[in-house]
Formats: structure tokens, sequence, C-alpha cells
């Protein structure tokens, strides 16, 4: 075997060339490093980042059967099957509590304009009451208001054409029981008593418009909140980390009775 760099002869087994001292071709095989042993000692080298340690075992997400992760399921359906039903439930009421929000404002605009149109009457019988009593001290006696007949025909009509309760209150005033004819209590709530009966039954109609649409408004807020227990137990089915999980449907089912428990608590329309 002679070197190839400068043709001496070398000996068996030598690594370098005697005289001019360059690396034997077998030396350079033996130490040549196979690209496919280079490639196997990266993949296993110390410095390489196992799996295990940076990612979640496949097992964490759709592994082996697991009892708890079966009974979680079976929960979170349970869950949303109450609360879709709950929420359907809820606006059911809340749309009839609306409806009946609507019928008690009209009822208490109509009573409410019927009273004013009683009131507006009975200040105009009063007024003719007034004139009618003016009138008679001009052309009649005192003495003939209770006795006017129809042969002196003004007289009688002055005395008949108010209300029966103008004429009370003129012949009370005249036998000195009131001093000011036309004032007393008993007058005026004979004179006014349609309209403050419209008006209380405007007001009771208000109370009942405004019930409606607290239990309205308390049936929406409910929906509400349903739909967040909606969330959270969708989430529950669809999330991989089995304690993130366990919370989330613990915090829905926990909602969720709560808001079957306020539901209970609203008038049902």
């Amino acid at each position: 075997m002679h070197c190839i760099n400068c043709g001496g002869e070398l000996l068996d087994g030598a690594a370098f060339c005697s005289k001019c001292g360059q690396r034997t071709s077998a030396e350079a095989e033996s130490v040549t490093p196979d690209p496919k042993d280079s490639i196997a000692e990266t993949a296993t080298s110390d410095d390489a980042v196992e799996p295990s340690e940076t990612w979640p075992s496949p097992n964490a997400f759709n592994g082996s059967p697991n009892p708890n992760h079966d009974v979680r399921e079976i929960i979170a359906t349970v869950v949303l099957g109450i609360a879709v039903i709950a929420i359907a439930w809820s606006s059911l009421q809340s749309s009839r509590w609306g409806g009946e929000q609507a019928t008690a404002t009209t009822e208490a605009l109509l009573q409410s304009n019927l009273s004013v149109d009683s009131y507006l009457e009975a200040q105009g019988q009063k007024s003719l009451d007034l004139t009618l009593f003016t009138q008679y001290l001009d052309s009649c006696t005192l003495d003939d208001w209770s006795l006017a007949d129809e042969e002196d025909q003004t007289c009688y009509y002055l005395s008949t054409s108010g209300s029966p309760q103008g004429s009370d209150e003129v012949e009370d005033w005249i036998f000195g029981e009131n001093l000011v004819p036309f004032e007393s209590q008993e007058y005026l709530d004979g004179l006014y008593a349609d309209g403050d009966a419209e008006l209380a039954a405007a007001s009771e109609n208000v109370d009942l418009a405004r019930d409606a649409s607290q239990n309205s408004d308390r049936y929406q807020t409910a929906s509400t909140i349903l739909a967040i227990v909606l969330f959270f137990s969708g989430v529950s089915l669809v999330i991989g980390y089995a304690r993130l999980r366990s919370a989330l449907l613990v915090m829905a089912s926990l909602t969720l009775v709560a808001t079957i428990a306020f539901l209970t608590s609203i008038p049902l329309a």
C-alpha cells in the first residue's frame, strides 16, 4: 500500500505515512461518521424534547375508557336538557306576562279617560246647580224652594232641574245645616262618585301592568342565566382537562338549581 500524498510505501496497519505524515485511507474510513448513525444519535440525544414532558398524553383527551368521564357526560346531557326546557318555559311565561301587561295598560288608559269624562260631567253639574240656585234666589223666595209646584213654573223648573244632591244641598243651606252650599263632603262624594270609581279602577290596572312587567322581566332574566348554563355545560363536554371540565359542570349544575328555584318564586301567567 502506498501513500496517496507522496507515494511512499506504507506499513501494514499504519495510520499515518512515515514520510509525509498524511493520514492513510484506512484511518479516514475508520473515523468517517456514518450519516445514519449521526441521525440516530441526534434523535436519541439527551437534548431531544420528550413529547411526554411537553404535551399531554393522548389519553387525556381520547384515551382509554374512564368511568368518571362517562358520568360527567351523562350529567352534562341532563343539565343541557333541563336548561333547554326551562328556557322555553321562561320565554312562554315572559310572553304571556307581556300580553297581560299590554291588556292592563290599555284598560288603565281607557278607565282613566272615563274618569276624566266623569269628573268633567260632575264639574258641569256643579256649575249648573250653582247657576240654578242663583237664579232661584233672584226669582223666588227661599220659603218656596221645597214648596214649588207646577203652578209656579219658573220656581218649579229651577228647583227640579238641578241634581238631586244639589237640591238637598240647597235645602240644607236654607235650614242652616251648612253655611256654604255645594261644598259639603256628602255633596262632593255623590257628585264625583263615578269619576272616583273609574280612577280607582284605572289605578288598579296600572298596578297590574306594573306587576306583569316585573314578572316578564324576571322570566327574561331567568332565560339569560339559563343560556349561561347551556354554555358551561356545552364547554364541559368538549374541553380536554378533567378538572376544568368537572368545575364547569359543577358551576352549570349549581346555577341551574338556583335558577329553577328562582323560577318557582315567579307567578304564572
